[in-house]
């Protein structure tokens, strides 16, 4: 069996073929949206990061981020164009935008990279030079070379990952994009075969293009970019798959352990998860609260903190303060942060979806030393802020 045939079979048995479907930023409102998305998604946490960036530049600019009828392209004057786009970057500064509309000071890169936010400005000029300001320009720098050579002129764009999904996005059917999610899938394919061969990034655009050939026949609707999505969905809910069951051993494990008593070690760091409630307040919101783990993720210490009828402040990178009553349930290893609408600000600052409650979401708070006081991070900014400790 040759090696596309193998990865066909193998998508066929592990991914769910016939109800494939694109995911809502395959659609987006504008031209802008899918530059934005391009650029910051990479070493990046999608979901937590990414969708959160691209929404508070809607927010900030009264711009609508899905089109309703995915069958066609919005038309031009329903669309923000590129050059006002440009035009309002330029007047308002790439630190305006990082620290006020993007609200992300990620870096293409951590060596010599720039901020995200400049590398997005260089990409959108590269689209006005090339006089591409909608959707319906993109002919223009489709197969051009010239084009593609300027964007991986940007720092942290040589690879052409970000270039790849720009134009996935902005609705090419044949690209993929070959980031760690569909690198990983396909090197378990052929593992899966007891084979162990490296895969290019050329690889991967081959292996999945033909695939989608042979799957055709029995799924006409199936595309190059639709196959990626369904990859990167499956092998990110497979992450967090294990992410909940690495933490269940650990629950486990804290059963046995004896804990501190009071208060933790100034510095000791606990996780939390975002629970659904299953009900909305009287503005429509997705009621939730945080189970948190009474167990510190560097030290191995567990601590009787808190507890049942306890007080917790939480301060979140901005410095706003949130009092909450710890409530049940109240096991050994676990508590409920209860009066769970008052954190409700906290959610919508960090724009977590309205109307949708992740059932994998981790929150980190890291104890001040100081009364009762945690600091509360989201996991992309806990993520981030390890990253610049290294």
């Amino acid at each position: 069996m040759d090696d596309i045939r193998i990865v066909a079979v193998y998508c066929r048995n592990v991914l769910n073929l016939k109800e494939a479907r694109l995911s809502d930023p395959y659609f987006y409102q504008s031209l802008s949206l899918c530059v934005i998305d391009a650029v910051f998604s990479i070493r990046a946490i999608y979901e937590t990061t990414t969708m959160p960036t691209v929404k508070r530049y809607c927010d900030y600019f009264n711009l609508k981020r899905y089109r309703t009828d995915r069958a066609s392209l919005p038309k031009i004057e329903e669309q923000q164009s590129i050059k006002d786009w440009l035009s309002a970057m330029e007047s308002k500064g790439i630190e305006f935008f990082t620290s006020s509309v993007f609200k992300n000071r990620q870096r293409t890169s951590s060596k010599n990279g720039i901020l995200k936010s400049e590398a997005v400005f260089r990409f959108a000029l590269e689209l006005e030079r090339h006089k591409v300001y909608y959707f319906q320009d993109m002919h223009n720098i489709l197969a051009n070379d010239r084009f593609e050579e300027a964007i991986k002129e940007i720092p942290g764009q040589r690879s052409g990952i970000s270039l790849k999904y720009f134009f996935m996005l902005a609705g090419s059917d044949d690209l993929i994009k070959p980031d760690m999610h569909i690198m990983n899938f396909l090197k378990a394919v052929f593992l899966n075969k007891g084979i162990v061969r490296s895969i290019t990034l050329k690889d991967a655009q081959v292996l999945l293009s033909g695939a989608c050939d042979v799957l055709r026949p029995e799924y006409p609707h199936l595309t190059p970019r639709l196959l990626d999505n369904m990859i990167w969905s499956y092998q990110s809910k497979r992450k967090q798959d294990k992410s909940i069951h690495h933490l269940n051993g650990y629950e486990r494990e804290d059963h046995d352990m004896k804990p501190v008593q009071g208060m933790p070690n100034k510095g000791d760091i606990f996780k939390g998860k975002v629970q659904d409630l299953f009900n909305y307040d009287v503005k429509d919101w997705r009621r939730r609260d945080i189970g948190f783990y009474k167990h510190d993720v560097n030290f191995n210490r567990k601590s009787t903190y808190p507890s049942r009828g306890d007080k917790i402040i939480l301060i979140d990178t901005e410095r706003h303060r949130y009092e909450l009553n710890v409530s049940k349930p109240d096991y050994d290893h676990k508590i409920c942060l209860g009066t769970p609408g008052r954190l409700k600000t906290w959610y919508q600052r960090k724009c977590f979806d309205e109307q949708r409650v992740d059932p994998n979401t981790w929150i980190f708070f890291q104890y001040t030393g100081i009364g009762n006081e945690f600091l509360i991070f989201t996991e992309s900014e806990r993520n981030l802020l390890q990253a610049e400790r290294v």
